[in-house]
């Protein structure tokens, strides 16, 4: 079960960030004094998870999944803000820097 006191502030988050770290949504929720441990973030992490509201791509890394919807709907996460993503000093050169959102 998610947990129910954080789901809008943690909603809020998922909003704006497609593919993230546990270290980013462990400032988010400690910013808005939701949760003061990483230990709590990560607790809150794994519910997600389980509820199949996020996909854990590595340790720390975790991306949104699509939600159900239309065939033709666009992913909720493309490959190249995955790559990006994958270690700290991950860089995309060339047309890949061109297809990366904000």
């Amino acid at each position: 079960m998610v947990p129910s006191v954080d789901a809008a502030v943690c909603e809020a988050f998922f909003e704006t960030h497609s593919v993230f770290t546990a270290g980013e949504f462990h400032a988010h929720l400690a910013a808005q004094r939701r949760r003061r441990s990483a230990q709590q973030s990560a607790r809150a992490l794994y519910a997600y998870v389980r509820a199949g509201r996020l996909h854990r791509l590595k340790r720390g890394l975790y991306a949104l999944r699509p939600a159900a919807g239309p065939v033709d709907q666009e992913p909720a996460v493309s490959l190249l803000q995955v790559a990006a993503r994958m270690t700290p000093d991950a860089v995309l050169a060339g047309f890949g820097m061109l297809r990366v959102g904000p």
